[in-house]
């Protein structure tokens, strides 16, 4: 219960933080919702894997690190929000998801959720976007 209370609050933070961005596009280029796309493979392999393990053959985590995988949650989260968490850490977490923002740009944490994404089933990518196009929609509003 108190998990839902948390991912509800975050939600409703993100948001709000994020009304400003409108919706679709970023001040960066990146487009909005993120179409999957392997291409940021290489670069969750060098940064992300050693955590969260691969998306694509599991193995094993670090730190408590959710999956990306089907049997993870990633896909329950719009992709803005997966996005600013990889870039600024997670607001009001366990502090153990460290800021990157130093390291990526938004387009390479996009890549990176791009490639996530094409990890998944067609279904889990359709459910995934179309909650990531809401999501956009929300903003735009």
């Amino acid at each position: 219960m108190k998990s839902r209370i948390y991912l509800v609050l975050m939600m409703t933070a993100a948001a709000v933080a994020l009304v400003g961005c409108g919706g679709g596009e970023s001040a960066t280029g990146v487009t909005y919702p993120i179409t999957p796309d392997a291409a940021g493979e290489a670069l969750y392999a060098a940064n992300c894997q050693v955590c969260h393990a691969s998306p694509a053959t599991g193995g094993e985590r670090q730190f408590g690190a959710p999956r990306h995988d089907a049997d993870g949650h990633t896909w329950h989260h719009a992709d803005r929000p997966l996005v600013d968490w990889v870039l600024n850490g997670v607001p009001g977490g366990s502090g153990v998801m460290p800021a990157f923002s130093d390291r990526f740009t938004e387009a390479e944490v996009a890549s990176i959720i791009a490639y996530i994404k094409s990890t998944w089933s067609p279904e889990l990518q359709a459910w995934q976007t179309e909650n990531s196009q809401a999501w956009e929609d929300q903003l735009a509003e």
